[in-house]
């Protein structure tokens, strides 16, 4: 009998490797699991007596996945049958072999009986345990598939992937021709909305996925010189103050557009704790006077803290025999404002100065580790930021960006 199939890339890089243990590693819609239950069914038509396991952590993820494409698949292919199919036991013969669907949840079947082949869905979602007892009963081959979002020192990185008897093939959803235009978009408007899940899901590349990350490292830069620039600066401050300058930090940034190239450009900016109001407006304001660019000051000035710092700036220009300072107070919402941040983030528009992490590390970290105000971890960093680049559109010397700004969407789905 000939059969006809559809293939891509990843089932032909299936059927060319012989190693005992294969490991797909990929983006999301690449066809690692269309592929492997591809690959399963010509299989299971070329032997007879084989007994092949499909695992995957959970049942119900298992029957909306892997089972509903085998039994797509089959009937493309002319070959389902109701009567070789047990729906309690989730056990389908096909030429005299069994096909078993479990979950790592039925510890029974972990424990249980030896198979032939065994096929891992979603392996980095299974427990190091679970992996190895069904590998210790795996007469033949091992496949398994992922995406990569896990932490580097993953079992399946340091125990799986470093055998002399393991294969990765790896594959993005480029390697699938048959994916609808739309599909596509979905997936490469996550490069600009979504940089952690574009490594992962889109380029298929190992990260640690971090859900409604703003300012992810791959796409930090920095800058050498501004030297020769026209560039117009604003400087931001949430200002809070720490009892004994431990706890809560107040981040101060200087940023800058430039209009000759339209970048962005961080010039100066701090992250520490100020338990006196005088060290923090110090601070802010010898920034002030240092910089050549500086158009106007920013300061946060939601619930109560535009009167309460009116307050401290006056007694700080008594101090200091000095003028009372111009300071536009914002009531910004961080979280509604942050996109057309993170989106001239990602395309590669904001600037560092050249050794910023190393110099100020507590600002970068919490710029990468930014989650968005509702996860409640320290943001400081990042609000200032943000807010300073909202304070430079609203001086109207930017481009307004055209791109419509919307969450990804992302499939649970995943072939």
């Amino acid at each position: 009998m000939k059969i006809e199939v559809k293939a891509t890339k990843v089932l032909k890089d299936i059927l060319a490797t012989t190693k005992r243990v294969v490991s797909l590693r990929g983006g999301t819609r690449s066809s690692k699991t269309y592929s492997l239950v591809q690959y399963i069914i010509l299989y299971a038509l070329q032997n007879t007596g084989q007994t092949i396991s499909i695992v995957r952590k959970t049942l119900p993820s298992l029957k909306s996945s892997v089972l509903r494409d085998f039994i797509t698949i089959l009937n493309q292919m002319n070959l389902y049958s109701e009567e070789n199919i047990n729906k309690t036991e989730l056990i389908y013969r096909l030429n005299n072999n069994i096909i078993e669907f479990f979950s790592v949840d039925q510890p029974q079947k972990i424990r249980g009986r030896k198979r032939d082949i065994l096929w891992c869905n979603e392996g980095n979602e299974l427990d190091r345990d679970d992996f190895f007892q069904l590998a210790f009963r795996t007469i033949r081959r091992i496949f398994i598939d992922y995406n990569p979002s896990m932490p580097q020192e993953h079992w399946i990185y340091t125990e799986l992937e470093t055998r002399d008897d393991c294969e990765l093939l790896t594959s993005t959803y480029k390697d699938n021709p048959f994916l609808e235009p739309e599909i596509i978009a979905e997936i490469e408007r996550l490069k600009k909305f979504d940089p952690s899940y574009w490594l992962v899901f889109g380029e298929g590349k190992k990260a640690p996925l971090k859900v409604g990350n703003v300012f992810w490292p791959e796409y930090y830069q920095e800058y050498e010189s501004l030297e020769g620039k026209n560039i117009i600066s604003v400087i931001y401050c949430d200002p809070n103050l720490a009892i004994k300058a431990k706890g809560d930090t107040t981040a101060i940034v200087e940023l800058g557009y430039c209009l000759d190239d339209e970048m962005y450009y961080v010039i100066d900016a701090v992250c520490e704790s100020f338990s006196d109001p005088n060290h923090l407006l110090n601070t802010l304001f010898s920034m002030k006077a240092k910089s050549k660019y500086c158009s106007c000051i920013g300061f946060d000035g939601n619930v109560n803290q535009e009167s309460t710092w009116q307050n401290f700036v006056k007694q700080y220009a008594i101090i200091h025999n000095t003028n009372i300072p111009k300071i536009q107070y914002k009531k910004y919402s961080v979280d509604k404002i942050l996109k057309s941040c993170q989106l001239a983030y990602v395309e590669k528009k904001i600037f560092f100065p050249l050794n910023f992490k190393k110099m100020q590390p507590l600002f970068y970290n919490q710029l990468i580790q930014f989650e968005g105000k509702k996860a409640g971890n320290p943001d400081d960093a990042p609000d200032a930021l943000i807010c300073a680049f909202e304070m430079l559109n609203e001086l109207k010397i930017t481009k307004k960006t055209t791109t419509i700004i919307e969450q990804p969407c992302i499939y649970e789905q995943i072939f």
